[in-house]
């Protein structure tokens, strides 16, 4: 893992346990599953447009645009520590209206994110149920030059 990787890393578990809040941009005064990203990488001093045009059921195409504009689109396959994925919501079929950061703990890969469910921010291991619901994986432009092959 690089040291932007881990900087990135750190800066989102930095916001475990912050409340839950539509549209939050704030460990205090709470943040959800689209401000988490941001804030991280704005912690780690890099610049990004944040997206705060949506509703509380965001609109899934704006979404992955947004995504594809600020970050590089990769595959699955590619999926490393720092990335960012795009989840479909808990409700089947809806559009994809939730983000995580991927990291890792002990050799498995986890997912950093803002939970409306849980109302707080946590870190789930990646398991299938988590799997089938990632429709989209992106990476920070600040690491996608320094990267290799995860546990190469």
């Amino acid at each position: 893992m690089t040291a932007r990787q881990a900087q990135l890393i750190q800066a989102a578990r930095s916001y475990m346990g912050a409340r839950w809040r539509h549209q939050g941009r704030s460990k205090d005064r709470g943040i959800d599953c689209g401000g988490l990203p941001w804030c991280a990488s704005r912690d780690c001093g890099w610049l990004h447009a944040d997206m705060k045009a949506y509703g509380r059921y965001p609109d899934g195409k704006s979404l992955r645009a947004h995504l594809r504009q600020e970050l590089v689109e990769i595959s699955f396959r590619e999926l490393q520590p720092a990335d960012v994925v795009l989840l479909l919501d808990v409700i089947p079929g809806v559009w994809p209206c939730h983000v995580a950061i991927v990291a890792d703990c002990k050799e498995r890969l986890t997912l950093i994110h803002s939970s409306a469910q849980e109302m707080r921010v946590v870190e789930n291991g990646i398991d299938p149920s988590w799997e089938a619901k990632i429709v989209g994986c992106f990476r920070f432009k600040q690491i996608a030059e320094e990267v290799g092959p995860w546990r190469s």
